[in-house]
């Protein structure tokens, strides 16, 4: 499907968390597939990665089509053939980091499982994507945190993609909730889980992989509550 300003943007999550973790992913799901996200592949997908790793290092203003057309080794005018102009290319590159990112941490979740071992998979899936892809991971998360997307994006573009990011963000907090019914500021607690996956690769230099998955799990099992599972 063709995502653009004709495309009605995902709703937005409530915020309450009233909904279950599994009609949250259900609604995640269905944004995803909204989303324009062809398979791309050779010169085409080497575009879109350059082009989040520059535009986050140079910032929206500061790159060209010809610094992205020179980083893969073609012609500036080679883009012009896949995207109609800057602002559709960086939505593009940021389209296909977060299809990436989804397949990554939750393309193969089990809904049915319960929602500590469904907690347990994403803590785990993102840390490894955040320290295993650490250029596109901190690019992504340069051009949303640092820049903001919204500044250099039609209206209805940034809000699709914040609004994708923000269920992802929803779904964490509707696993805690879940696990841990009536706990405190479900919201805060999966923030804060969410920002230590993220800021990985400046804690974990020297640490082992596995080290790091233990880690960050001990970390979110203290937030919810006394640093354990709760008794079955």
């Amino acid at each position: 499907m063709t995502s653009g300003p004709e495309q009605r943007v995902p709703e937005k999550g409530s915020g309450d968390l009233t909904d279950s973790p599994q009609a949250i992913l259900l609604r995640l799901m269905m944004a995803q597939r909204a989303m324009e996200n062809p398979k791309r592949e050779g010169t085409a997908a080497s575009i879109l990665e350059a082009s989040v790793s520059i535009f986050a290092k140079r910032g929206y203003a500061g790159t060209s089509m010809r610094d992205i057309a020179k980083e893969v080794g073609i012609k500036a005018a080679s883009i012009y053939e896949y995207y109609s102009g800057k602002d559709r290319l960086l939505y593009a590159a940021l389209v296909h980091v977060w299809a990436r990112f989804y397949d990554y941490v939750i393309g193969g979740l089990d809904p049915d499982k319960p929602p500590l071992d469904q907690l347990h998979a994403v803590i785990e899936h993102h840390l490894a994507w955040q320290s295993g892809l650490a250029d596109v991971a901190s690019g992504w998360d340069a051009l949303f945190d640092l820049q903001g997307i919204s500044d250099v994006l039609p209206k209805e573009l940034a809000e699709e993609l914040q609004t994708h990011r923000s269920l992802y963000h929803e779904f964490v907090a509707s696993l805690i909730v879940a696990e841990r019914p009536g706990i405190e500021h479900p919201q805060a607690r999966a923030e804060a889980i969410l920002s230590l996956c993220n800021s990985v690769t400046r804690w974990s230099q020297s640490l082992l992989d596995g080290e790091v998955a233990d880690m960050g799990w001990d970390f979110a099992l203290a937030l919810l509550g006394d640093g354990s599972p709760p008794a079955g």
